[in-house]
């Protein structure tokens, strides 16, 4: 416990208006670099001697900080005597809708990452070209973000999702073949043709599907994943799809 006797003398050292304040001597060291703090006279051994105002300042810096006023804000306040007007809340609020935006995109990053199976040893490598393919779509500028979100919300209806695995499958199974005959290619083709103009239909704006640099990227992608079988049922595919 502090000593309250020295308290009363004005006597109050790092350690001591820590404790009182609740905080760090590392915090009170850090505002006084910062000059958030102001910095107390001291004593004849070199300590300084923090007083009650000092006490009332700490307390005040905490409770700006707690309610997500920066450092370097809280010391333009005191640098106007410490009286918050309501520009000063205005902005306090604008920057705590700033961390609130920020922490929400960050989350449905996450989400993203976690629903990206980046990497992930446990699939299989078509199932891998699917999760990049997914994941330049939601990630690049080639789409409107509009376009993307549409997308998003389309491949997680269950209808949707139970095509695609379907889908998934088929394409799947020829992930070691060397080769596939031209019919059965036909087959799984149209299927994906067919998987493709169900998604295009429930989205409002698609980018067209030739001169893109998305399917660029994709081309180059399938080159690098995808079996000499499943590359021809993707060949056939496109072909479908720009015709």
């Amino acid at each position: 416990m502090s000593n309250w006797e020295d308290f009363e003398h004005g006597v109050l050292r790092s350690k001591d208006l820590a404790e009182i304040t609740g905080t760090t001597v590392r915090a009170i060291r850090h505002y006084l670099q910062l000059g958030v703090l102001e910095e107390p006279p001291r004593d004849s051994n070199g300590y300084r001697r923090f007083n009650a105002a000092h006490v009332v300042q700490v307390l005040r810096i905490k409770m700006l900080a707690e309610s997500g006023t920066s450092l370097k804000h809280i010391s333009s306040i005191f640098a106007a005597e410490g009286i918050l007007t309501a520009s000063d809340l205005d902005a306090i609020d604008n920057e705590l809708a700033r961390k609130e935006s920020q922490l929400r995109a960050q989350r449905r990053a996450l989400k993203a990452l976690k629903g990206s199976h980046l990497a992930d040893s446990r699939l299989s490598k078509t199932a891998q070209f699917d999760a990049d393919v997914g994941l330049m779509i939601a990630s690049t500028n080639e789409l409107p973000a509009q376009t993307k979100q549409e997308i998003n919300e389309v491949l997680n209806n269950p209808e949707i999702q139970q095509h695609s695995a379907a889908l998934m499958q088929a394409f799947e199974s020829l992930e070691h073949q060397e080769t596939i005959s031209s019919d059965a290619a036909d087959v799984i083709a149209q299927k994906a043709a067919n998987f493709y103009s169900l998604l295009v239909g429930q989205v409002h704006k698609v980018s067209p599907v030739a001169d893109n640099l998305l399917l660029d990227l994709v081309e180059e992608l399938r080159q690098q994943r995808l079996s000499p079988a499943q590359s021809i049922v993707w060949e056939k595919f496109l072909k479908l799809v720009e015709d």
